[in-house]
């Protein structure tokens, strides 16, 4: 499958990504297979720096890619605001409202992109005002 050119809102969206770190996914050398009903419905390639829904390919930016994987190996666990903020943003600083309405818009992206929505999640779920939960049951790792 060919890449599409990415818009300019993607590219945008990229170069705006501010004092972000790689290192969530650095060094990774394995895929994150979520299975839904005995098959697998998205595919993460970490090394590869891409996601899979079924038979395509998802699209995503580098920060929303790190959210993902992120959020991926910590399956079952909630995930603070503060914690993805530091992880991902690669900052210190308690997240105020600006940057937690920051992490839940690059969550709503994810979440669109994978055909998901906050009312009806299939990978990532709400923990109301505590953070994210990435589903449990769904990850097997391959290899």
């Amino acid at each position: 499958m060919h890449d599409q050119p990415r818009t300019r809102t993607e590219r945008t969206r990229e170069s705006s990504a501010i004092r972000f770190r790689s290192s969530p996914t650095q060094n990774a050398n394995h895929t994150i297979a979520l299975s839904h009903d005995h098959t697998i419905a998205l595919k993460i390639e970490v090394e590869a720096r891409r996601v899979w829904n079924g038979e395509q390919q998802v699209r995503l930016t580098r920060l929303e890619f790190e959210v993902l994987v992120y959020l991926a190996r910590r399956a079952g666990k909630v995930v603070t605001f503060q914690e993805l903020w530091r992880a991902v943003w690669d900052n210190e600083l308690k997240p105020g409202k600006t940057e937690q309405q920051a992490v839940r818009q690059a969550i709503k992206r994810v979440r669109g992109k994978l055909g998901e929505s906050r009312t009806a999640p299939r990978w990532i779920y709400c923990v109301h005002g505590v953070g994210f939960r990435f589903r449990q049951d769904a990850v097997e790792w391959i290899e």
